[in-house]
């Protein structure tokens, strides 16, 4: 049996690019990313991240418009009595689809989500809006990873299998 190597990392590393469009044109009908920023006591980040989905990520995930929602902890986090900074990053189908949850229904998620922290004392404190954060970002472009997708996955294993000569 003959292996050969040729042209496998290339076949892993292929990437999807989207450009959404002109720029101009993006900033009321394009995908938007919301972004919060939090303060949690680094030693209470796993409980509430678990709060921040069944609560939150549940609520918003029924929404119209709703795309995905990751949940990001700085990398300097100590994981004790120190606070951390928490950042979510909410991407809606556009701007309008965001805006359009209704503003009672927020207070009411948020109430519930509060009561939760407190009920588990949970130290946590939503900061000022990041830039834009109450305006969201107009996604200009999106990268993908091929190895993150399955067509990708099934591209770079039918491609490796291709080098093999029996």
């Amino acid at each position: 049996m003959k292996f050969y190597t040729l042209f496998a990392s290339s076949a892993l590393a292929a990437n999807t690019r989207a450009i959404n469009g002109n720029a101009a044109d993006l900033i009321n009908d394009s995908l938007t990313t919301e972004v919060l920023h939090f303060k949690v006591r680094g030693s209470d980040i796993d409980a509430w991240n678990k709060l921040d989905d069944e609560i939150w990520t549940s609520y918003l995930a029924v929404q119209d418009g709703f795309v995905r929602k990751t949940t990001n902890v700085d990398r300097t986090c100590k994981f004790d009595n120190a606070d951390c900074d928490v950042f979510n990053y909410v991407d809606w189908q556009t701007f309008a689809q965001w805006k359009a949850i209704n503003a009672q229904e927020l207070i009411a998620v948020d109430d519930e989500f509060l009561a939760a922290c407190d009920k588990e004392n949970i130290r946590q404190e939503m900061q000022e809006p990041v830039p834009l954060g109450t305006s969201g970002l107009a996604v200009l472009a999106t990268t993908t990873s091929a190895a993150t997708t399955l067509s990708g996955t099934i591209f770079a294993l039918f491609s490796s299998l291709a080098l093999f000569k029996l």
